[in-house]
């Protein structure tokens, strides 16, 4: 029994912390009630990075106070919906808890962190390639999207049987930008 515990703490812990390492295509998780979606980011943060119950709870209510802010910053640029910023909420808070498990951080530290985001879409033809955005790779194959860091991001495609084929896409603040290529077959 106690071996079972410890190899699924020991899951929960890679599948969190690979989670927190890379870039994370799940689908999106719209949260119609945000407090229930505030309590399961909070679990994957702290799972994530071992924050303790008090920090989690400082940082609960600084993110409620930033919410406002930010879905009117995210919802007037006219790209984005309550999902993808929650999403952006979601990087935002565990990226501040990678940096930092316990240093407290005011709204508006949070507020001017979450409008660092873009959307990014990747296709691909053939799809099912592997995506790594800059020296990240996504859990997801093309044709994927999810939310990254704004900028010019290197974008690095593999499919087996296919020239890798490397881009680069600017990601703009709330937009979704769309990144597509042709894969061409090994010779």
């Amino acid at each position: 029994m106690i071996r079972l515990f410890i190899f699924l703490t020991f899951a929960t812990f890679l599948n969190f912390y690979s989670y927190a390492q890379t870039t994370d295509t799940r689908e999106k998780h719209c949260a119609t009630d945000r407090p229930r979606h505030y309590e399961l980011m909070a679990n994957r943060v702290s799972h994530a990075n071992g924050v303790t119950p008090d920090t989690l709870r400082g940082d609960v209510a600084v993110i409620k106070m930033a919410q406002v802010p930010l879905d009117q910053y995210y919802m007037k640029k006219g790209a984005f919906d309550v999902c993808d910023v929650d999403r952006v909420t979601e990087l935002t808070w565990m990226e501040i808890r990678q940096e930092d498990a316990h240093e407290s951080f005011t709204k508006d530290q949070f507020v001017k962190k979450a409008e660092e985001w873009g959307g990014l879409r990747i296709k691909s033809k053939p799809s099912g390639a592997t995506i790594w955005v800059d020296e990240a790779q996504w859990n997801t194959p093309t044709d994927a999207e999810d939310m990254t860091h704004v900028g010019k991001r290197k974008i690095t495609l593999h499919l087996e049987g296919y020239d890798d084929s490397t881009g680069y896409k600017e990601v703009i603040a709330g937009i979704w930008v769309d990144y597509k290529q042709t894969l061409n077959k090994k010779k």
